[in-house]
């Protein structure tokens, strides 16, 4: 008998097994990543990957399936503190809240509009009452991976032209590499890569080659070096297609 909410990694890739056996294991590791360990979530995925619906997270999460199982994890009319607080967490793989990590917050309450204890406030509620946020130290992030994906979509989906300013104002190399984490798993369609590109492309971010020598700049390469030979852009991105890195 499983627990139809969660599993731990490898009972949920049982399940999936026992379900879904012509998916591979590489399949069964990322819908198990994807779902947080969620089952429910982890079936409607899968049920997308048997019948060949290999679409970006970042598309999938706007299946007609998934998107009703997502509106029932949050609930009908939440608290618009809490519905800000899932939203800011989203923008990142996880997001610091507390200590010396509170700027991360702060940054990103200025973004939403809102004010630190606002968001601290949902984050209690959904945390509490939904079990949707997890801890990890200092860090908050929403758990299952796939709702923080679909909640970050929409948001860059709806205000792409943000981003430059925002990117600029992130207190850290640590929160640069969580929010381009976050990015880089919503997949290759076209709004998220536009917003990638439009990273690339700001002068805040690589003014020079040089630059991608720097600490800080010389990881986020790495993470961006997927989107060097964009399928969705002509023009090609900015230093990654040309040179290479020594990590």
């Amino acid at each position: 008998r499983f627990n139809l909410d969660r599993e731990s990694g490898p009972e949920l890739e049982s399940i999936l097994q026992a379900g879904f056996p012509r998916l591979g294991d590489q399949e069964r590791r990322y819908i198990s990543k994807l779902s947080s360990g969620d089952v429910r979530a982890a079936v409607l995925i899968a049920r997308h990957y048997r019948d060949g619906d290999i679409a970006p997270p970042g598309e999938l999460v706007e299946r007609e399936e998934l998107t009703r199982f997502l509106d029932g994890l949050v609930g009908v009319n939440p608290p618009d503190d809490m519905e800000q607080a899932l939203c800011a967490l989203s923008l990142f793989s996880a997001l610091g809240v507390d200590g010396e990590l509170e700027e991360e917050l702060r940054v990103t309450a200025e973004l939403l509009g809102r004010t630190v204890a606002e968001l601290k406030t949902g984050i209690g509620k959904a945390t509490a009452s939904r079990s949707l946020v997890e801890r990890r130290g200092r860090l908050r992030f929403v758990s299952p991976e796939i709702l923080a994906i679909r909640l970050a979509a929409r948001f860059w989906n709806e205000r792409q032209s943000e981003l430059r300013d925002f990117f600029g104002r992130l207190p850290s190399p640590a929160a640069i590499q969580r929010f381009i984490e976050r990015l880089l798993i919503l997949g290759e369609d076209a709004h998220p890569t536009a917003v990638v590109v439009d990273l690339l492309g700001s002068a805040s971010v690589f003014r020079a080659s040089h630059d991608l020598t720097a600490p800080d700049r010389a990881d986020l390469s790495h993470y961006l070096q997927p989107y060097s030979r964009s399928p969705v852009t002509a023009a090609p991105i900015p230093f990654l297609c040309s040179v290479s890195l020594v990590r």
